[in-house]
This record gives structure tokens, sequence and C-alpha cells, in this order.
């Protein structure tokens, strides 16, 4: 049985999601530079990038590991203090943009423990593991090497197993011979809807369409994806009930710039009841919380969870499955710890203690733990985020601990840069990332205050572009994306933005150094009284109707309508409060019947979008490209969010105020 996904249509989101961003099978993309130019990637620029990606990891030992690329296969050699640091090294590399592959020859070396010693923190981790079940498995310790083997509920249990014996302090590397029980018996016909409901709905997938192929159990997965983290995850969202095998060394990862795969959009809109059945799927897949009882309640796109669970583990993955779950705002966790087993304060800081000395990371850190009624307050200095996420992500899993309150500092690394270098890099990143739409992101720096403008499709991309201009060099981030979530185009409607006239000349008075100064003092002060005119353009926003059914359009609505982003170097943007004017001058509703098209003149940079007036100068000649974003509120009886059509401008050079380019 042989399906295509789209990915557009989908009304459930991947269950594994959380879970996938604890084992670390899967890290938003930080990276360098990527050069404009169509075609493909070179591999002296993947070079460039990755050691850039492990340089501003801290998680990595950076400084002991050696990089090579071929064909955009990636060999890693050298050596890491941890397995988790190793495998970090290669998650973070399998996210770039370009990457086909990565050989990981990075080895462990031994500690100063006996394997006797390993093997008995190894079996104290799956005994208190919530997930992992001790008398179901197999364990043997060799020279720092744990073999596993046994038999497993899910593919889910059996990476989480492998995540918690990898954090062994002394551990050097798996051989997991684990299995997943086969008992249950499903058709090829129950299995493919499935596989596409959760690959169809993941937001960690850019690609617009994967071929799924499934005989006897056994799926094949063909097609594009943009990065070999995305081609991984495909392989692990197939493995549903009834799954024998699932083969994805078909799935082509993209090496060229322009990624002519990636999916339009990732939006779609839901009523309550559509997210309530997807966040309980998604809640359904998770092992971690399998004995909890737990209640879903969804008004206007917020989630509220009611009931109880067994460890704080459970809690804080029911909370993060309904974050993922696409179409979900917000989510309110009024979720109770009850545990099968009570500890008092002093016995849970004992077990705290004793599970950062047995782990390979928290074993290097002087972290403080005291509890008080339940609730661990964890203090002291890390190195790294990651380190910091690693404790929590432990202490979650004590039995008897009912809440956290995370106080651990990390270490800061920001180093004083020129705020043009700030652009540079974190421009660069943004472009690596196979998950972001670079074009339609616009950075500014302030004296290392990085701000990012612009429009994103998920709260996923939108977290991924702030950790990108952190990493990029940024003393702090104002994040000011607006995300996309629930806005879609009606069907069969299309958008197309006309280039009238595509060369331009630029205003002396509204171009270099002084004049980007003065737009941001304003942005500051926001004194917006004596700015000058946006530049004047000669654009045409054409829509069509495609489809078989009349659409309605609302222009000029309060809670609509223009949004623009300009791209190009010496592009510069500013929020003015007050009404866009053009807005009142639009009918109020137009209809476009089948086969029809209706035309928008676009004037001038300046846009309105809910009650404001937005602007975008150029200040310096080169060239430019227009995204124009037009939405508008729904009517559909049930249905959230708003309607949206998106269309980009062909280049648009400006020149000099004497009619030559710089």
């Amino acid at each position: 049985m042989n399906r295509r996904y789209w990915k557009r249509n989908s009304v459930y989101e991947g269950a594994f999601t959380a879970l996938l961003m604890l084992v670390g099978l899967f890290i938003g993309a930080r990276a360098s530079d990527a050069k404009e130019t169509l075609g493909r990637i070179d591999d002296n620029d993947i070079l460039e990038a990755v050691e850039e990606d492990l340089r501003t990891d801290n998680a990595v030992p950076e400084h002991q590991i050696y990089v090579e690329v071929r064909g955009g296969i990636v060999t890693l050699s050298g050596t890491s203090n941890t397995l988790l640091g190793k495998r970090r090294a290669q998650r973070l590399i399998e996210s770039l943009r370009g990457v086909r592959g990565v050989v990981n020859r990075v080895t462990v070396p031994r500690t100063n423990r006996t394997d006797g010693e390993i093997l008995s923190d190894v079996k104290d981790v799956l005994r208190d593991d919530q997930v992992a079940d001790l008398a179901e498995l197999k364990l043997e310790l060799q020279d720092g090497v744990a073999t596993l083997s046994g038999v497993v509920d899910s593919f889910a249990e059996r990476e989480l197993t492998d995540h918690a014996v990898a954090g062994v302090r002394g551990v050097v590397d798996i051989d997991n011979r684990i299995t997943v029980n086969q008992t249950q018996s499903r058709s090829d016909a129950e299995i493919l809807p499935e596989i596409e409901r959760r690959l169809a709905s993941s937001p960690w997938l850019t690609s617009d369409s994967i071929n799924v192929n499934v005989e006897n159990g056994s799926v094949t997965l063909t097609g594009v994806v943009g990065s070999v983290q995305e081609k991984s995850l495909a392989r692990v969202l197939s493995w549903v009930t009834g799954v024998r095998t699932v083969d994805n060394r078909q799935l082509e990862v993209a090496q060229w710039r322009d990624q002519p795969h990636r999916r339009d959009s990732l939006v779609v809109m839901r009523n309550d009841t559509q997210l309530k059945r997807a966040v309980e799927d998604s809640l359904l897949y998770d092992p971690r919380v399998r004995h909890a009882q737990i209640t879903v309640h969804v008004r206007y796109g917020a989630v509220s969870l009611f009931g109880t669970v067994r460890t704080l583990s459970a809690k804080r993955a029911a909370e993060q499955d309904a974050k993922d779950t696409l179409g979900v705002r917000r989510v309110r966790n009024h979720l109770k710890v009850e545990p099968t087993e009570f500890l008092d304060d002093v016995a849970i800081t004992e077990w705290a203690n004793k599970v950062f000395l047995r782990d390979a990371v928290l074993s290097e850190f002087d972290v403080q733990v005291t509890t008080r009624f339940g609730k661990v307050f964890l203090s002291g200095k890390v190195n790294s985020v990651y380190a910091k996420d690693r404790a929590a992500e432990l202490i979650a899993n004590i039995p008897g601990a009912l809440d956290l309150y995370n106080g651990i500092e990390v270490e800061s690394t920001w180093q004083p840069k020129l705020d043009a270098e700030i652009v540079e890099d974190v421009r660069r990143r943004l472009r690596w990332s196979p998950l972001l739409d670079a074009d339609r992101i616009k950075v500014s720096v302030d004296d290392g205050l990085v701000t990012l403008e612009g429009v994103v499709d998920t709260p996923q991309e939108r977290e991924a572009a702030t950790r990108h201009a952190r990493q990029g060099g940024a003393r702090r981030v104002v994040d000011q994306l607006r995300v996309r979530n629930g806005r879609v185009a009606p069907a069969g409607l299309t958008a197309t933005l006309i280039v009238e006239q595509d060369t331009y000349e630029l205003d002396a008075a509204q171009s270099g150094d002084k004049f980007r100064q003065a737009l941001r003092a304003a942005r500051k002060g926001f004194n917006y009284g004596h700015l000058p005119p946006a530049p004047k353009v000669d654009l045409t926003f054409k829509l069509q109707n495609a489809g078989d059914e009349p659409v309605k359009v609302r222009l000029g609505h309060d809670s609509g309508g223009f949004e623009f982003v300009l791209a190009g170097e010496g592009a510069e943007h500013i929020r003015i409060r007050r009404p866009f004017a053009a807005d009142l001058n639009l009918g109020s509703l137009v209809t476009i019947e089948p086969g029809e098209e209706y035309s928008i003149p676009i004037e001038s940079l300046e846009y309105g979008f809910r009650g404001k007036s937005d602007r975008w100068y150029w200040t310096e000649p080169g060239e430019y490209t227009l995204h124009v974003t037009l939405s508008w509120p729904t009517d559909v009886s049930g249905i959230y969010g708003e309607f949206s059509v998106t269309a980009t401008s062909d280049t648009l050079t400006v020149l000099e105020a004497d009619g030559e380019n710089r």
C-alpha cells in the first residue's frame, strides 16, 4: 500500500515531538554562513558551518573533535568525555542544511570506574526509571560498553531506555539489541493512515511530501527531506503499532540552497474538538504518561490539562506533548503529582545527590539541592543550557518529587562583538536551518540587542529563531516575530505579487548609517512625528480564484490586513501606532468568483495590520524582495484563526541617487 501525505491538510500532531527532544534525536539547527548562489552547497561551506556549530555549543568538546566533509558527508573523529557529548555533536550536525550524512568515529575514553561499578549504576538507573522495566531487560557490560537486550512494548520505550543508560558515568558505548513486541497484528490499511497523520502533522518536518509504502507491516519511506535530522525523525514517527521494520534509506536529503521541496506552510485551522483529539492521541503514544489519568479541555486553541500523574516527569511530558501539537496556542498545566510511594524531603534530596553523582554530565558540576514539602530547589552553576536542562530531567524522574524550581545559573559565554558582525552571524545561522525561511525574518542589532521581526509558521520556528540569535552573539534578544499558527489560504485562492516597476532610485535623505540610526532612535523613543514617508513602489497584489466556489475576502478590517517583510541588507522596519489610512479606502468585503481575479495596487512600503501602520525603508543600494501577506478573520463556524495568502516579488533593484549602483 503506497500513498503520499500532504502536510497542510492534517489535523493530527506527531506524538513523539517532546519525546525526541528528550532523547536528543533532533535539535534546533545552529549554523554559520551559506552563500546565496543557487546550486549544490559546497563542502567548504558545510565544514565552516559544522565547526561554528560545535564551537558555540558548550555541551560539546569542540576542541577534541576533528571534522572532514566530502560530498556532503561529514566525518567526525577525536574524543568526547561522555557518550552523551558524542551523540549531541552528531545531532547538531545532522540538523544543518546540506549535510547528507554523518559518520561518527568519535571515541569515548574509559574512566577509572570498574565495569562492576558502572553496571551497578546502570541497573539503578533503569530500576529508578519511570519507563524502563528492568525485569524485562538483560544487561551486560564489558570495557565500558553496555549491551542491552530484551523485549519492550514500543519503539519509544526502546529509545528512552537507551538514553537512560547513555547518561551513566563510565558508559562509553551501547550495543542496543532490544526488540519491540510484535504480538499485536494490524493490516497495512490500518498502519498507513496512522503513519501519514504523524508525519504530516510534525512541525519539525519541512518537506512538503514524503511517500509512504507499507507491505506486510514493513514501511519504506521515499522522497526529499530538509536534513539528516528530519530523515531520522521520519523513521521514528513511522514506528506505529503493528510495524515490523522501517526503511528510510531512500529518503533523499536536499542539497540545494533554494530548497524547492520545502512546504509552503505548516499552518492549519482546527476547531477545539479536533485539537482535543490530537492532544489526546499525542498523550496516548508517550510511554511516560501511560499510567496517567489526564483530562484535556480546549477552548479557542488554549489547552488545559487536568488529572493526576505518578511523577513530575509525566507532568512535564504531558505539557510538552500538548505544546507540540500543531494549532495549540498555549497550555495550562493543572496536573497534580500523586506518587505511588512517599519520600520525605531528606530522602528526595539524598536521591537527587546520588543521581547527579552517577550522571555523566552533572557529576562535573557542584549543584546544590534542597527540598521543601516535596518541591525541589536547584542552585549552582553549569557551563551550558543543556546541563541545566539535564538536571531538571533527572530530578523529574525521582519518585516523590512533586515540583521543581531550577535556579541553576548558566555561565555566560557572551563576548562583545560589533553590531554588524552580530547581524551577519545571526543571518548566517538562520539561512543554514532547514526549519526556517530566513527571507521572512528581519534582523536588526543595536548595541548587542538583537530584534527579530517578521512571520514564522509555528511556535517551534519562533523558538529556533531566537535560539539562533543568541548563538549568533546577541547580548539579549527582542522577539517580535508573529506566528501564523491557525492561518491558511481558502481552497483555490492564490496570490501573485506583480512587479510593475523593478528599478528604483534611493532617496539621499533616506540612506546611510545616519538615517538608520535615526530610525532606531525613533523606535526606542516612539517618536514618529518627523519620519519621512515610506519609499514609493509600483506593484500589484493579484488574487486569483482557481477553485469551484466563490471566495469572500475581507479587506481593511481592523483584525486583519496587509503585512510586508522587506528582505535585503539595507532593509529597516518601524511600527507606527496609528491606523493605516489605505485600509479605510479598501472595500470591507470582496467576493471573487471561480475563475476571476481581484487586483490591489501597492504604491508604497507602508502597510496596515490590526489597526496599526508599519513602514519599511531601503537605506542603501542593492537588491531587495518584498513578501506580502493579506490576512482576514474567518467566519467559518467553530473555526478560530485567520485566512491568509502570501506572495513574494521578483527582485527590486535600488540604485544610488545618481542612478548608479554603489
